[in-house]
């Protein structure tokens, strides 16, 4: 690529795709630049530092790409100090990564509108494809779902991570090597799942024998209806979702 790209919101989501984009090579420091309120926080990304100012409508005014790395609730601001420097007709790509971006590996749903074309089209797919993959939806309120199982994912994925070290330490073991076994089980179990084809309820089976010990944790977990328990929190996080849409 060639285009200059700003980065508006240099967070932690920002940082992420900056690490994506330059380890896959599609852009390299120089076509960046990246606005933070506060410039306390210095990066640097193979031994060079990017460049980060607090000007949004300058960054905007010299880049072919703009990323909006911000959250829903600072979206109407930046949009209007920003706003003297794009067209009415802009080409819009919505986009919900999750923070696997850091490692190449996030799962990026995204949308756009009319204005967009197909050459611009496989310009968003390549900017996400260096973040991970990549997936698309027509309808632009399925983001907002998405956004609660996907988006938030991660989160889920590190919480069920703190259980099994919490639980390890409550057993005995140290905090040190709780962690490390706890990571490792996490960590191996993703990486089976994603070598197969096999549906992740019959890898959770093949663990499971009647009678066992796997089979005794779940059949508490089918008590407590912790199933049940899980998806009223996506739905909360859905209905939050909707909440913050621009409208």
């Amino acid at each position: 690529m060639k285009e200059k790209i700003a980065i508006i919101g240099a967070g932690n989501m920002a940082m992420a795709i900056v690490e994506g984009l330059l380890s896959q090579s599609v852009v390299d420091l120089s076509q960046l630049v990246l606005t933070r309120k506060s410039l306390q926080k210095v990066h640097t990304f193979s031994g060079k530092r990017v460049v980060m100012i607090r000007d949004n409508k300058k960054a905007v005014a010299s880049s072919d790409i703009i990323i909006l790395a911000i959250k829903p609730q600072q979206m109407a601001e930046v949009l209007e100090e920003i706003k003297g420097e794009v067209g009415k007709k802009t080409h819009v790509v919505r986009v919900m990564p999750n923070l696997c971006a850091k490692i190449g590996e996030s799962l990026s749903c995204w949308t756009k509108n009319k204005a967009v074309t197909k050459k611009e089209e496989t310009l968003a797919k390549k900017i996400l494809g260096a973040i991970g993959q990549e997936v698309f939806f027509g309808d632009e309120y399925m983001i907002d779902d998405m956004t609660a199982i996907f988006g938030s994912g991660p989160a889920y994925v590190f919480f069920l991570t703190e259980m099994l070290e919490d639980a390890a330490i409550k057993l005995g073991l140290t905090s040190i090597l709780a962690r490390k076994l706890a990571k490792q089980t996490v960590v191996g179990s993703a990486l089976l799942l994603k070598s197969t084809s096999e549906h992740p309820a019959s890898l959770r089976a093949a663990v499971t024998s009647y009678k066992g010990i796997t089979h005794a944790a779940f059949e508490v977990f089918t008590k407590e209806k912790l199933t049940e328990t899980f998806f009223k929190g996506i739905q909360a996080g859905k209905k939050r979702a909707r909440e913050l849409r621009l409208k």
